[in-house]
């Protein structure tokens, strides 16, 4: 019984197993490029030479300096513009130079080591002291980049006017802060957690139900009671109705993600839940369910395809438990929360004159016999 059950359980839960363990690897694989960078490890940009820098390198290293800005990328947002990134000129190599793009959060650091660097270069300081580490990716300048880099150059550097040799320091690269390869390294952080935990609650959906996380209620009342043989007995000699198995002694079932089970002489009322889906005033569809109340206040819910099978179910419980409460009213639903005493000695009378009347006729048939 118990390894059926848990069989099912998974069964039952293999749709959303599968759609999360999918979204996780789907979400890790849209950042295995920058994992994989990632894992092989930062290069020191500090010690390289322009011929080792080259695009896709993932780098860490320092901001000695900063020459001038060259373009910025703005954003208007509620009739207001802001700028949400820079793009600065730095030394790279032993003379040569490329450009550094900068996220909102880095450019208070980056104007303020600018201005350092100008008053430095201009003999009005001996030293620069707002140098700061930086880690990210360098990545060839998009068109756009390099156009206003270029005319910057043409502007402030005389470019035109320079060797192929000096232009040749002018790398047409950016360090992109923050990035790994082409993405965030915080969006490829939350991603990639956002994956594994995903991943994880698969993995622990799996493992709850084939250890019978889904049973433990049934667990505990085969240990406390010593019924183990008498309900596998009940699970194998009662055909269910819609994955439910009803008898004079036992409620069990399969819906969704738990098994349901009941003793019987606990069922007090039992009635059909109707819902009904809506998108704006229009009706989508409806959702069926027996909802199974118990006289300790508890509420079960076995969902069904249909209303006839709901009706089916709830006829079902009349012949073999005739005691139960069945049908929704409002004055049901305020005896059940304010007079459930009442409710109860009413279902117990009932069924004390049902089992009477069961026990007279059987006593009668033998001395007819």
């Amino acid at each position: 019984m118990f390894q059926e059950l848990k069989k099912k359980t998974l069964k039952n839960n293999l749709v959303v197993i599968l759609l999360l363990a999918v979204a996780g690897v789907v979400m890790i694989g849209l950042q295995a490029s920058s994992l994989l960078l990632l894992l092989s490890g930062k290069d020191d940009l500090d010690v390289m030479t322009a011929d080792q820098i080259r695009p896709g390198m993932y780098v860490e290293g320092t901001v000695y300096g900063i020459y001038d800005y060259y373009a910025s990328t703005t954003q208007r947002k509620n009739g207001v513009t802001s700028t949400v990134s820079c793009e600065y000129i730095i030394p790279v190599g032993e003379a040569e130079y490329m450009g550094m793009v900068a996220p909102k959060r880095y450019m208070d650091d980056c104007d303020a080591l600018m201005e350092e660097s100008w008053d430095y270069l201009d003999g009005l300081t001996d030293e620069i002291t707002g140098q700061f580490q930086v880690t990210g990716t360098i990545e060839e300048m998009d068109a756009e980049s390099l156009k206003f880099y270029r005319e910057y150059l043409i502007d402030y550097a005389g470019y035109d006017e320079l060797s192929a040799a000096e232009q040749a320091a002018f790398l047409p690269y950016y360090l992109k802060i923050g990035y790994i390869g082409d993405k965030e390294a915080v969006g490829v952080a939350v991603m990639s957690l956002l994956g594994l935990f995903l991943i994880a609650v698969a993995a622990i959906m799996v493992i709850w139900a084939m250890t019978g996380g889904g049973q433990k209620e049934l667990q505990k009342y085969c240990r406390e009671s010593g019924a183990e043989a008498k309900l596998e007995q009940f699970y194998q000699n009662t055909a269910p109705l819609y994955s439910l198995r009803i008898s004079r002694e036992y409620i069990l079932g399969t819906s969704g993600g738990k098994t349901l089970f009941i003793p019987a002489n606990d069922l007090l009322w039992a009635y059909m839940q109707v819902t009904t889906h809506k998108r704006g005033f229009i009706t989508t569809g409806r959702t069926y369910a027996v909802l199974l109340r118990t006289k300790n206040g508890r509420c079960f819910t076995h969902a069904v395809s249909s209303e006839d099978q709901v009706k089916e179910i709830l006829s079902r419980i009349q012949n073999i438990l005739p005691w139960v409460i069945l049908g929704y009213s409002e004055e049901l639903q305020k005896a059940y929360a304010k007079n459930r005493a009442d409710l109860i000695r009413a279902s117990d009378e009932r069924r004390a004159e049902t089992e009477f009347s069961y026990g007279a006729e059987n006593g009668n048939s033998v001395l007819n016999g």
